[in-house]
């Protein structure tokens, strides 16, 4: 391609080429390094998501965890208080083989809420004990709910950002490849941010009236050894038959979401809580294939793991139970945590179980 300097570049940045991509490919390539503190830089800026938030309302920003620390991640951390992760951002190659060790206090956490509405809005999921009521499952998937909003916000920040740098020193067609990628994610994004505001606008109404009859629940309980842990927003457009859910392609409709949790009931058992607007249907047709006995039967455990690693990045687990899986397991995992989106047959349980878990109970919500 021969642009004039003056030219406006030929990644629609809007700037000339010459203050854009002339002489990109000489450029000194960003080091994996850089790319990860572009990445988690925006995240580290706070607002309160609360609907009553404002100047003279709100206290001092914190670090909300997403996943109860005390409840959920020291079940699951080991000695050194540490848990493993996958990088939150994938669709970056970093050069990471592998999960990486995070401490307990930093793990699940964003800067979506002043302390003030965080204590008293998550009073009854963190003060109480777990016996999924109906407004405690709506606040567990109203702060699942504000962690993607937030979440695609910062996102955003950094998908421009990387715009600009990520294809240093590449050759002319490995840019207009990086370029492409980015552009569509960021078109992705945007419409993702759109959808999660909406419901968002519309979780907030249940907030504030204090009436959680729009919102669905489905509650597993499980026993056996809690290993692995998330929670997260995602939007299924296929079951674990293959069918299909809803079109994503169609960017004309507000797509509907499905919120993930999970609590302690008591000492040996713990819960999976799905959770979806009641006016919606992809999210209880998505829980039904998952639970249907003549398709799953008692792979329903190995079915809700594979969910979280596949759907949810959010997602943290105990690096002692990590350490003693077979290679062949670790591989299924990564694979899982890696896939953009992950598709029906990496779902579907298999030869490989993942977990101990036994299901206990169903329950709807």
């Amino acid at each position: 391609m021969k642009l004039g300097r003056n030219e406006l570049c030929w990644c629609g940045s809007g700037k000339k080429f010459k203050h854009c991509h002339l002489g990109k490919e000489g450029e000194r390539p960003l080091h994996p390094a850089e790319i990860d503190r572009i990445i988690l830089e925006p995240l580290k800026k706070g607002c309160c998501l609360h609907p009553e938030a404002g100047r003279g309302v709100c206290g001092k920003i914190i670090d909300a965890h997403t996943i109860p620390r005390s409840k959920v991640l020291s079940k699951i951390a080991d000695e050194s208080n540490h848990v493993l992760s996958f990088h939150p951002f994938r669709i970056v190659d970093l050069g990471e083989d592998g999960p990486r060790r995070v401490g307990w206090k930093q793990a699940s956490t964003f800067r979506g809420f002043c302390d003030r509405h965080d204590g008293a809005t998550f009073r009854a999921v963190e003060n109480e004990p777990f016996s999924a009521s109906p407004e405690q499952c709506f606040l567990l998937a109203y702060r699942a709910l504000c962690y993607e909003l937030f979440t695609k916000k910062r996102n955003l920040e950094a998908v421009s950002k990387l715009r600009q740098v990520l294809d240093r020193g590449k050759p002319y067609e490995e840019q207009v490849r990086i370029q492409n990628y980015l552009a569509c994610y960021e078109e992705g994004l945007c419409l993702g941010l759109r959808d999660a505001q909406h419901w968002k606008n519309f979780a907030d109404e249940s907030l504030m009236a204090q009436q959680f009859q729009n919102w669905n629940h489905c509650v597993l309980r499980f026993r056996g050894t809690w290993c692995v842990a998330s929670t997260g927003m995602v939007t299924p457009d296929f079951d674990l038959k293959g069918r299909k859910l809803q079109n994503l392609e169609d960017l004309h409709v507000v797509i509907e979401p499905l919120m993930f949790n999970m609590m302690p009931i008591d000492s040996n058992g713990f819960a999976a809580i799905f959770s979806w607007p009641a006016t919606t249907s992809s999210g209880r047709r998505f829980i039904e294939s998952l639970i249907d006995r003549n398709d799953v039967g008692e792979a329903i455990p190995q079915a809700v793991v594979r969910f979280m690693f596949g759907w949810i990045e959010n997602t943290y687990f105990s690096p002692r139970w990590w350490e003693n899986l077979e290679d062949t397991v670790r591989y299924v995992i990564a694979e899982l945590a890696m896939a953009y989106p992950p598709t029906p047959e990496l779902l579907r349980p298999n030869d490989h179980p993942l977990v101990d878990w036994e299901l206990v109970s169903t329950q709807w919500v």
